[in-house]
This record gives structure tokens, sequence and C-alpha cells, in this order.
């Protein structure tokens, strides 16, 4: 049950510490496409040539953020 528990904090736990990326990556392989949204994702490649593409998105300094 202590395991239980703690599988669940652990996951809890990384769930709140990952932060999603305001740009998408993906990672492009032998014609499979995994795209990396938060800033911890891990992922698993094979010892084969790869691609990495970035979509970036437009970055406006001088847009006010409204908080409330």
């Amino acid at each position: 049950m202590k395991k239980f528990f703690t599988i669940i904090i652990l996951f809890v736990s990384n769930l709140i510490t990952a932060q999603n990326f305001a740009n998408e990556i993906t990672i492009v392989q032998n014609d499979i496409n995994k795209i990396i949204t938060k800033e911890n994702e891990r992922i698993i490649l094979k010892k084969r040539p790869f691609t990495i593409q970035f979509q970036s998105k437009f970055h406006n300094s001088k847009r006010k953020i409204l908080t409330d």
C-alpha cells in the first residue's frame, strides 16, 4: 500500500512540476512523429537517425498580460 501512495505522489508531482511549452517540439524517426509538449517529458528513440522540428509561435513582448 505504501508503494501505491508513493507512485501516486510521484505521478502527481510530475504533472504539477512539468511546464507546458509555448512552442511545440516534434521528434521524427522512421516516419513516426513524437510530439513533446511538457518540459520534463521523456521519449525513447532507437539508435537510428532522427530529426527535430520546432513549431515556433510568435511572441510579442510589448503585449500587456491581463491578470485578475
